[in-house]
């Protein structure tokens, strides 16, 4: 916690400084003897430790920050297919297995309220293949071959492709088979991510048809970091910026010499937001003074909250003042939307400036 210190040039000069202020008073006054003591107006600044909110704090559950870029948990899905759905024309019981087409299509989304978000290198989608066919549907003989593809599209935009080619992979059943499928660093996911999965199957022999036999492909997103991100904000909660004043510095004589005292709130606001804090003054949890309620717009803004008479007698009688700042924002543009990025933040910077006058 810094000093108490003036905001009179005079007086931050030192032990020098001030012999020199004095002397100038003295000669002054032998030209002119006063018939009463001088009245001097002084204003101090009470230093108070800067804090920060983070840009964390707009982004749903589901995202965090590590610093460098966002960090998103988008859930597993999964989706079945019976064998009806896939082969109308395959009959039930033993018989020739005939040639099908037909996919199976998945959805993942982004948490909560991010509405499109900028991927960087290194994310990637893991599809678990598994089914119970009583027969492998890209190599159902020894020399017939079929091919899955996989295909992730996103706001109606290709993100990538891949091939399971029978040539090189067999597919048997109640074996789970695991393709990865990498995000190209820069890909754009915005609202849900489908996963088409389209299984060629030609024919095969004589083998057992279960119409109610399945398959099953799950969807694992992996290593999804984020470099930027827009997120509906709608009336989010911002968490509460603690800090303290210590009067306990500031003699009695000079307490009762405060005339005025201001509250000076400097913000920086980088994001398309606005809203209203709260600023509360507490001594061991209970509330010294009224809590002052301030809009909070877009931008850089200075706030001043001034206090009473009465407010400055509690707030310095206390010693010990925690000063504490909250509030909800929202996105100023019409759809709420707001981009951000990991190292945005909402800076407050809180100073306590006492104006006194010694004299009177």
């Amino acid at each position: 916690m810094g000093a108490w210190r003036p905001a009179v040039p005079g007086w931050e000069m030192g032990r020098n400084g001030r012999f020199a202020w004095a002397t100038a008073v003295v000669l002054a006054a032998a030209c002119d003897i006063p018939t009463s003591a001088p009245i001097i107006d002084s204003r101090w600044i009470v230093p108070i430790q800067a804090d920060s909110v983070l840009v964390v704090d707009l982004l749903p559950a589901g995202v965090t920050s590590d610093g460098d870029a966002f960090v998103i948990r988008a859930a597993q899905t999964e989706e079945q297919r019976t064998l009806r759905q896939l082969c109308q024309a395959c009959p039930a019981g033993v018989a020739p297995k005939p040639a099908f087409e037909g996919t199976v299509t998945a959805r993942s989304a982004l948490p909560g309220d991010v509405v499109r978000a900028t991927l960087l290198a290194g994310a990637e989608i893991a599809l678990l293949f598994f089914h119970d066919f009583r027969f492998d549907p890209i190599r159902p003989t020894a020399t017939s071959r079929g091919q899955i593809t996989v295909s992730i599209r996103s706001g109606g935009v290709t993100l990538a492709t891949s091939t399971i080619d029978g040539n090189e992979t067999d597919l048997p059943p109640g074996i789970t088979y695991r393709r990865v499928v990498p995000l190209p660093g820069g890909t754009v996911i915005e609202g849900d991510v489908s996963i088409a999965v389209r299984v060629v199957s030609p024919a095969g022999g004589v083998t057992l048809l279960d119409p109610n036999h399945r398959v099953s492909v799950a969807v694992v997103p992996a290593g999804i970091r984020a470099s930027a991100a827009v997120v509906r904000v709608e009336s989010r909660t911002l968490s509460a910026i603690e800090t303290d004043i210590d009067a306990s510095g500031v003699s009695a004589d000079l307490r009762s010499k405060v005339r005025r005292a201001t509250l000076r709130l400097q913000v920086a606001t980088p994001l398309a937001v606005s809203g209203a804090l709260t600023i509360r003054f507490l001594s061991s949890g209970t509330a010294l003074i009224a809590p002052r309620t301030v809009s909070l717009e877009g931008g850089n803004q200075t706030v001043d909250i001034e206090l009473s008479q009465a407010d400055i007698d509690a707030v310095l009688a206390a010693d010990q003042v925690r000063v504490e700042v909250a509030g909800r924002v929202s996105g100023s543009a019409a759809d709420r939307l707001v981009t951000v990025t990991p190292r945005q933040v909402v800076r407050i910077v809180p100073r306590l400036i006492l104006e006194t006058r010694i004299g009177e």
